[in-house]
């Protein structure tokens, strides 16, 4: 037979579980759901889509579409700076985002040609 104290430690264990509560971040922002978004790079020197938004927690996957030209996701100032440096066809970089705001960002060999986005963090 099972002592009480293991009972009550089971019982806390799977009420726990089974709540399904996102666990804080720092800062106490509540946890994003882990979803990935994903944005195209394009042979016409765009992100599609340009502006996304997403929650603190969430993943961006930012895929080359374009078979001939190299592009990067590129962001140097804090905080959430990232850069993919120059990704080939059908290549991918992720940045997860932890912090609240809104986020532009360029790929740094085509910023001439207005290759821009934003992601706002919520």
């Amino acid at each position: 037979m099972a002592s009480p104290i293991r009972l009550a430690f089971a019982f806390l264990l799977l009420s726990a579980a089974a709540c399904g509560d996102k666990p804080a971040k720092e800062g106490g922002a509540p946890a994003g759901s882990g979803k990935t978004v994903d944005v195209a790079m394009t042979a016409d020197m765009k992100f599609v889509p340009d502006s996304i938004t997403i929650d603190v927690g969430d993943t961006v996957r930012w895929t080359n579409k374009d078979a001939t030209t190299k592009h990067t996701a590129t962001r140097k100032d804090s905080p959430e700076s990232f850069d993919s440096g120059k990704i080939g066809a059908n290549a991918t970089f992720t940045h997860t985002f932890q912090t609240k705001g809104t986020f532009p960002y360029v790929c740094t060999p085509h910023v001439a040609e207005n290759m821009v986005g934003t992601i706002t963090v919520r």
